[in-house]
């Protein structure tokens, strides 16, 4: 399978459009828990989820068809990933917001008579009940696929760090942190939403992955979202990538894999599971440190302890668990 080209970046009022529409995460959250039983732990809301749903879902049972609200026509192509009938899909949608949508590159040609998403387009929200244009960013990135150079969809642990640095933010010092690194980038989500945040001119991210096609869809993301970050090839493992930065953000590999072992790019961190995470915390020096992760086995990896040797401020997501 060759994964789709990405689209060069968008103009930033393609961004308005699908606000607009009523494609926001409250209203894509609401109709994934209407659709779920009661119960059902798949309604925690993320890319995997919704891809996952999408494997038993269908048009019908969204609720769809003609007359249909626009919101529920985006999600079943891009959250679902369903094939949606370009009839349908076209009767719902207004004209301005199916030709952003066209000439953004995200709109295929309907092929037997359906659209069919070639990538997610993520909504995210700071406050899911106003409506304020400056509450809502959008995530492009690939829906989930085998390929070792595919970008990792919206997943949990991403939902998790997007909700701590809009919580940590402020009345830190990171909040006046001029310059910030997000390592192991991926689509861009953390450092997007971070300057983002933070608003333009008033601070520098810089995106770092060893993955080409990451650093496009970063820059991709950056652009719809008016929060351009600087888009670089470069290693965790490089010192050099975070000389000068005052804050790190992360959500790097952490999959215990041996090295044999067939995975796509962003899981894969060594037989510990540590590779990348030990490196970013050796690396990041005196720069406050935010990072999702695992411990594989904390009586053999003391991470923590070091954390604090190093004068990290924040490490987040820590897994008490050991492994045998």
């Amino acid at each position: 399978m060759v994964l789709p080209m990405v689209p060069p970046p968008p103009p930033k009022s393609l961004r308005l459009k699908l606000i607009a529409s009523g494609y926001t995460s409250a209203n894509a959250c609401s109709l994934l828990s209407a659709l779920v039983r009661p119960g059902d732990s798949k309604t925690v809301w993320s890319g995997f989820c919704f891809w996952r749903h999408g494997g038993s879902l269908d048009w019908v049972d969204l609720g769809a068809g003609r007359g249909a609200e626009g919101w529920v026509a985006l999600c079943g192509l891009y959250l679902f990933g369903l094939r949606v009938p370009a009839e349908a899909f076209e009767g719902c949608l207004s004209p301005e917001l199916l030709e952003g949508l066209r000439e953004a590159g995200l709109l295929p040609d309907a092929e037997g008579g359906c659209y069919e998403a070639e990538f997610q387009i993520f909504p995210h929200s700071l406050h899911p009940s106003k409506s304020d244009p400056s509450n809502f960013v959008y995530f492009l990135t690939d829906l989930p696929r085998p390929d070792a150079d595919a970008v990792m969809p919206i997943g949990y642990d991403t939902l998790e760090m997007l909700s701590f640095i809009a919580l940590s933010s402020p009345g830190t010092a990171a909040a006046a942190a001029v310059s910030a690194l997000d390592v192991c980038c991926g689509s861009g989500a953390l450092g997007v939403w971070y300057k983002f945040l933070r608003g333009s001119g008033d601070v520098a991210v810089t995106s770092v992955d060893v993955n080409a096609r990451c650093l496009e869809v970063t820059r991709y993301n950056g652009a719809l979202n008016g929060a351009r970050t600087e888009a670089v090839e470069g290693s965790a493992k490089d010192e050099g990538v975070y000389e000068g930065k005052e804050l790190v953000i992360s959500n790097p590999p952490f999959v215990a894999l041996p090295a044999s072992a067939r995975s796509v790019g962003y899981a894969k961190a060594g037989w510990e599971g540590m590779d990348v995470v030990d490196a970013i915390v050796s690396n990041a020096g005196a720069a406050e440190l935010w990072m999702v992760t695992e411990l594989p086995n904390p009586r053999t990896i003391d991470l923590k302890a070091r954390a604090g040797a190093l004068g990290v401020g924040y490490v987040v997501g820590w897994v008490e668990a050991d492994v045998e």
